[in-house]
């Protein structure tokens, strides 16, 4: 599932939610962002960050990110539950903010 569009500049908060049949699943250890995959293909060194507890009744938990150039970025992030590895994906795109609020038209004079 995609986690949409930022502006540059922005902080991207990168959450990892563990269900299982739609149930939060509570029984999950050391959540942390493994990879960030740059749009250039090569990975951020940055990595990898553990993730901070957001709710544990819902098993929900975030890394807030500030990304360094536009593209399309992925996020790699692992827990662990009862010993076993597990992978979840996510996906963003950074893009140049505009401000302006109509689009520029020439006009003849």
């Amino acid at each position: 599932m995609g986690m949409g569009s930022y502006n540059l500049g922005s902080s991207v908060r990168i959450f990892l939610h563990v269900t299982d049949g739609g149930i939060a699943f509570s029984d999950i250890t050391s959540p942390r962002v493994l990879k960030v995959v740059l749009p250039s293909g090569t990975n951020d060194s940055s990595f990898p960050a553990t993730m901070i507890e957001h709710d544990s009744e819902y098993s929900i938990y975030f890394l807030d990110y500030m990304p360094k150039t536009v593209g399309d970025y992925i996020a790699i992030m692992t827990y662990y539950v009862d010993g076993v590895e597990y992978t979840a994906v996510e996906n963003f795109t950074v893009k140049i903010s505009s401000s302006l609020s109509t689009i520029p038209r020439a006009e003849a004079r």
